[in-house]
């Protein structure tokens, strides 16, 4: 057999085994990816009944659309597309409960020192703003909205990455299942769509950055709250403090956004380029 290659950066070469003109070479290990890939065998509709007159082509081959890498990547990319839309829409509705949820708190604040310092405790008229109310939630929704579409492009992805022998250990259940898991959601998901790429890719760096701009704009909104709920609690003056973290954290999710559509589009690339075949990739 051939011995493996000496260089570590992932390229189409002469198939080992002779199964096939060529086998990709992930940077570590041969992958089960061929090409030119294996013809699926086909499977009858209804076997062709005995008799004199029975042929031995006479039912239809049907082959499933699911087989073919190619289709697999071209369903990613249609998903990919729709992420990376999504991610700009996702971008504005964090900034924006973000911000909201700081003015939100700054008047909740604000509104227990009347009610305490009121002689019989009731609750003034006005209170609260309903506008940043609105704000927060019309946010969060279009968060939620645009995570599923990213969830949905992640596990097309990961289905066609596996489909051409680019899987590793994360199977595509892990890829919606991982953001449920407390804790381990910020780092599974990381792993899940760092594994999509080959090793040594250097498209890994985009994935890197969007991961640590998500994690980051995650710690400074909540950061945001606790600053401004420990200095209420020693009786300081909220002042700028709780908006410093939360404008922090609104850069932070501009580059989640940038580095994530960023992450998708390499995905979606080097998927194409290895379903393509040597020509393309070389």
């Amino acid at each position: 057999m051939t011995q493996p290659p000496i260089e570590n950066s992932p390229a189409w070469l002469p198939d080992p085994w002779g199964a096939a003109t060529y086998r990709w070479w992930d940077g570590r290990a041969w992958t089960a990816t061929i090409h030119p890939p294996k013809e699926p065998s086909p499977t009858p509709t209804s076997a062709p009944q005995p008799g004199p007159y029975a042929r031995p082509d006479a039912y239809v081959p049907v082959v499933s659309p699911q087989a073919s890498p190619i289709l697999a990547v071209e369903h990613e990319a249609g998903a990919g597309h729709a992420a990376r839309v999504a991610l700009l829409v996702a971008m504005v509705g964090q900034a924006a409960t973000t911000l909201a949820s700081v003015g939100e708190l700054q008047r909740t604040l604000k509104l227990v020192d009347r009610v305490l310092s009121s002689k019989n405790g009731s609750l003034p008229k006005t209170t609260m703003n309903p506008a940043l109310g609105l704000v927060s939630n019309l946010g969060s929704l279009a968060v939620l909205v645009c995570g599923v579409l990213f969830v949905i492009w992640a596990y097309r992805a990961a289905k066609a990455a596996r489909m051409l022998g680019l899987a590793g250990q994360w199977g595509p259940g892990w890829f919606i299942g991982a953001w449920f898991i407390p804790v381990a959601n910020l780092v599974i998901p990381y792993l899940c769509i760092k594994s999509l790429l080959p090793h040594g890719d250097q498209g890994v760096r985009a994935v890197r950055l969007w991961w640590a701009f998500y994690v980051a704009q995650y710690l400074l909104s909540t950061a945001a709250v606790v600053v401004g709920w420990v200095l209420y609690q020693n009786d300081q003056a909220l002042g700028a403090w709780p908006w410093i973290p939360a404008a922090l954290s609104v850069a932070c999710v501009v580059g989640a956004a940038l580095y994530g559509r960023q992450a998708i589009s390499t995905v979606v690339t080097r998927h194409r380029q290895v379903a393509a075949g040597p020509a393309e990739a070389a």
